[in-house]
């Protein structure tokens, strides 16, 4: 009995897998041409928006320049060893 339970695995899944691909695989109506249309623009306004990013949500190139300056050069008075000739 355990073996014909091994065996129906394979040929349930082989089962659903033939269905998927039926399903996957049906014949769409057209689509019509101002839906098309739209879609179309939405993806262009989506690239548009991806490459030019508001300035106000990322840091300029000077902005990240001066916190990675700032975070190298320790504080003089911080650590005690400032050198004062």
């Amino acid at each position: 009995m355990e073996a014909l339970a091994w065996l129906a695995i394979p040929v349930v899944s082989t089962l659903v897998a033939i269905v998927w691909l039926a399903v996957a695989n049906r014949t769409r109506p057209p689509a019509s041409t101002q839906e098309t249309v739209e879609a179309h623009a939405r993806f262009r306004e989506a690239l548009r928006q991806a490459d030019n990013p508001s300035r106000e949500d990322t840091p300029t190139r000077a902005d990240t320049r001066g916190q990675a300056q700032a975070s190298a050069m320790p504080d003089e008075g911080a650590s005690g060893n400032s050198r004062r000739t």
